[in-house]
C-alpha cells in the first residue's frame, strides 16, 4: 500500500477464489503476493470502465488494463480508484492499516508491510508535518512504478488517510506539470497530470482520529478496558499493545499512554518480574495462537498483523514460545477440533 498498492503492482501471483470471489492475485515479479492485498488491488482497479481481468495477470496485461483506464477516464479516473477500497473494508490487514491514530502511525505500517511482503516499489517519507506529507513512490530494485500506477498507489494512500481522520485534503504531483498546484481536493480529482506522478504533496485541514473502526474487535483486536487503574502495570501495558499489535510498541510509547515516565514504568515492571519486551512478544503469541485455529486466515496474514517483521521472525518466534511452528499449531488445532472425543 508505498504499501498495499506497491506489493500489488509489484509481485507475481495466481487466483485465489475461496473467499466470496475476492481474492484475486496479480502477476508482476516472481513472489507470490498475498491475497488480501491483491483484493484490495483488483477492487479498486475495477471502477466500472471495464471489468477486472480474471485468473493469474503478468505485469504487461496489467499494465493494458491499467492503460485503458486512463484512456477511459483520464488519469483523474485512476487516482479516484482508491475509493473502492470499501469493498475490502473488512479484510483483517485493511482494519490493521486504518487501526492507526496519526499519518505518521499509517506510513509506518505501510511500510513494515511492504518489507513484510518483499515488494520492490515502496514510498520514502521526505518530509511530514501536522497538517501533511511530501512521499516519493519509487523502486528499490528492478523497473520503476509507471505513472500510472504511481496515481493508482497514491489513490489507496488519499483514501487511507482520509478513513483514519485527515479532513479537507489536497495533493499536487510537484515534479508534473503541474507542480504545485492541487489536482484533488476533497475527494475530487481534476486536472490530474499523466506523467511524472511518483512525488506527491499530501495535505490536510486537520486531523480527528476515527479509531477504533467498526469490526475491529470482532475481526482482530481488542478494545481498551473501561478503567486500567484496578490491573497491574503489566496487564494495563498488554492492554494497550493489544488495542494495536500491528504497531512497532516501545517503552516510552507506552509509557506515555499510562501517563508515566519511561523510567518509572521499567521500575514498576522490574518489580512485577515482567519485562516489556516479553509482555510484547507474548501477547502477538496469544493474539497469533486465536488466529491461527482460523482456517480461513493465511499465516501471512497472522505474522503482519500480529506485528512480526516478517515470516521467518514470525516462525521462528513462535516456535521458540511454543515448541511448533504456526503451520503444525494450525494443523494440530484443526486435529483437535475434528477429534469427536
Amino acid at each position: 500500500m508505498s504499501g498495499i498498492a506497491p506489493a500489488g503492482l509489484d509481485q507475481h501471483a495466481t487466483v485465489l477464489n475461496n473467499h466470496a470471489n475476492r481474492e484475486r492475485v496479480m502477476c508482476v515479479v516472481d513472489v507470490v503476493l498475498h491475497p488480501a492485498i491483491v483484493a484490495i488491488v483488483a477492487a479498486a482497479i475495477d471502477t466500472g470502465f471495464g471489468p477486472a481481468p480474471e485468473g493469474a495477470v503478468d505485469r504487461g496485461i496489467q499494465a493494458r488494463f491499467l492503460s485503458e483506464l486512463l484512456q477511459r477516464g483520464g488519469p483523474e479516473a485512476v487516482l479516484a480508484a482508491g475509493r473502492r477500497l470499501d469493498v475490502v473494508a473488512t479484510e483483517p490487514l485493511v482494519l490493521t492499516l486504518l487501526n492507526s491514530d496519526s499519518p505518521g502511525l499509517l506510513l509506518q505500517k505501510i511500510d513494515r508491510l511492504n518489507r513484510f511482503m518483499h515488494s520492490h516499489h515502496r514510498h520514502v517519507v521526505h518530509h511530514l508535518h501536522a497538517h501533511g506529507v511530501d512521499l516519493e513512490h519509487r523502486s528499490m530494485a528492478g523497473t520503476p512504478p509507471s505513472s500510472a500506477e504511481s496515481l493508482f498507489v497514491c489513490g489507496l494512500y488519499l483514501e487511507m488517510l482520509a478513513r483514519i481522520g485527515c479532513r479537507e485534503m489536497s495533493c499536487a504531483f510537484p515534479d508534473a506539470s503541474t507542480g504545485t498546484r492541487d489536482v484533488y481536493r476533497n475527494g475530487t480529482p481534476a486536472g490530474v497530470p499523466a506523467d511524472r506522478t511518483g512525488r506527491w504533496r499530501i495535505e490536510w485541514a486537520a486531523f480527528d482520529p476515527t479509531r477504533p473502526l467498526p469490526g475491529l474487535d470482532e475481526v482482530l483486536l481488542r478494545e481498551l478496558p473501561v478503567d486500567l487503574t484496578d490491573l497491574s502495570t503489566a496487564r494495563r501495558v498488554e492492554a494497550i499493545v493489544r488495542s494495536d499489535l500491528a504497531r512497532s510498541w516501545k517503552l516510552a510509547t507506552v509509557a506515555a499512554e499510562l501517563a508515566v515516565s519511561p523510567r518509572t514504568l521499567q521500575r514498576r515492571l522490574r518489580t512485577e518480574g515482567r519485562p516489556f519486551t516479553e509482555i510484547v512478544r507474548n501477547a502477538r503469541i496469544a493474539a497469533a495462537k486465536e488466529l491461527i485455529c482460523d482456517p480461513d486466515r493465511t499465516l501471512t496474514d497472522i505474522g503482519y498483523v500480529t506485528g512480526f517483521a516478517d515470516s521467518a521472525h514470525f516462525t521462528r518466534t513462535f516456535k521458540a514460545a511454543t515448541g511448533s511452528t504456526p503451520s503444525h499449531w494450525r494443523v494440530r488445532a484443526v486435529e483437535s477440533s475434528n477429534d469427536p472425543s
